[in-house]
């Protein structure tokens, strides 16, 4: 990703497109379009290599557009290491997520909360 985008450069500034606005690209199972992020200081191999991200920034900068990055800190995978923590309920992570028992959806069976699942309920 990052690589076509910085040989896309051209296109963007012929175009007029001022900013560009990447989708999460960090280190991910990809479960949930990249939300499910599993570390923040890492970047997802599918997208390239924090040097081709460095790379892409420069030339953004270089040929004056604008960057938005969706740096999503409330959303993360049961694999993050923040999840593993608060699930063992260890300082400061014990209160990162909200834990609760599962509820009933319309007289279904128990779905605990946030789970995919209690979409097809709803």
């Amino acid at each position: 990703m990052f690589t076509g985008i910085t040989n896309s450069m051209d296109y963007f500034t012929d175009t007029g497109i001022g900013t560009l606005w990447l989708a999460p690209f960090y280190k991910s199972p990809m479960l949930d379009a990249g939300y499910d992020i599993v570390d923040h200081e890492q970047v997802n191999p599918l997208f390239g290599k924090m040097a081709d991200f460095d790379k892409m920034v420069k030339k953004i900068k270089a040929k004056g557009l604008n960057l938005i990055v969706d740096f999503v800190p409330n959303h993360t995978s049961d694999q993050h290491e923040w999840f593993k923590k608060s699930v063992r309920k260890e300082s400061p992570y014990d209160d990162y997520y909200i834990w609760r028992d599962a509820s009933s959806w319309n007289g279904s069976e128990p779905v605990p909360p946030n789970n995919w699942v209690i979409r097809h309920l709803i």
